[in-house]
């Protein structure tokens, strides 16, 4: 019987690593992607700035995002996927952790700018390199991720608002760096080197492919209905914010980072879909 089972527990062994390192990198992704969220309305105060200005401590990153993804992309084409997933994890904790020496709203806003610049080095390849990796289980794999993601985001919101609240906000950055650099560890460790990728035979052909990408009607009307999606998510949960700042709620940075348990509700959701 021991022996029956030894080489099945070897061959699971793997696969279980690899949607932990997957939901790993998920979270450590999103831990950072709207952890300002909480402290808008502590931050227009701090700052005295306008709703507009410390919206950009969450704008500022996505626009980064948005610029970087296409380059990102290319050079995972080109090098591979785990080389490019895993430097990206330990580069992004280094603006998080700078962010936490801002003295001014610019300066946060900067940092926050240069920690979007590393985030498409796992959002941008991850999904081509589960599914490159695990046909057959790729959708075990990106639930798993997704669900990561899911409470990535929630966690960052929570911890900001939980630090924050306690009176010191630097020390939030400082808390996400070190789960960024222990969550890279761990994704460098776990993620199965990459068997199935092939390198593309020169930057060009990326372009080619990404101009093609531009011109297929399908997918671009995924992306817009994923704009759509995360233009109303982004506005809602940072209008909502500044609204339960004020009367009658007034709610604290920490209350405010526990509105955010509602996301968890996506680690639920998530997995079950995957399975379809």
């Amino acid at each position: 019987m021991n022996s029956a089972a030894t080489p099945a527990a070897r061959a699971e062994t793997p696969f279980g690593f690899a949607v932990w390192a997957a939901m790993i990198a998920g979270a450590c992704t999103f831990l950072n992607v709207y952890c300002t969220q909480p402290l808008l309305p502590f931050f227009q105060n701090l700052f005295h700035a306008t709703e507009v200005q410390v919206s950009l401590t969450v704008g500022a990153v996505t626009l980064s995002v948005a610029i970087m993804a296409p380059v990102i992309g290319m050079l995972a084409e080109c090098i591979g996927r785990k080389k490019v997933i895993v430097p990206a994890l330990f580069a992004m904790a280094v603006p998080t952790l700078l962010a936490a020496t801002a003295q001014s709203l610019s300066a946060l806003i900067f940092w926050r700018f240069m920690q979007g610049l590393f985030i498409p080095g796992v959002i941008a390849v991850i999904i081509a390199y589960i599914n490159e990796e695990f046909a057959g289980r790729a959708g075990a794999v990106m639930s798993a991720y997704v669900a990561g993601t899911v409470f990535g985001g929630f966690l960052g919101r929570f911890l900001t608002g939980i630090i924050a609240a306690r009176g010191n906000w630097h020390a939030a950055f400082i808390v996400l760096g070190v789960l960024d650099l222990l969550g890279a560890l761990a994704v460098r460790q776990w993620l199965p080197p990459a068997t199935h990728f092939v390198p593309a035979q020169h930057v060009f052909k990326s372009l080619r492919d990404t101009w093609g990408h531009l011109r297929n009607p399908r997918l671009l009307m995924i992306c817009g209905m994923v704009f759509t999606v995360l233009f109303s998510l982004v506005g809602v949960f940072t209008y909502a914010n500044f609204l339960l700042a004020r009367l009658p709620f007034q709610l604290t940075t920490a209350g405010l980072g526990s509105v955010f348990f509602i996301y968890l509700f996506g680690c639920i959701v998530t997995p079950l879909a995957g399975q379809f």
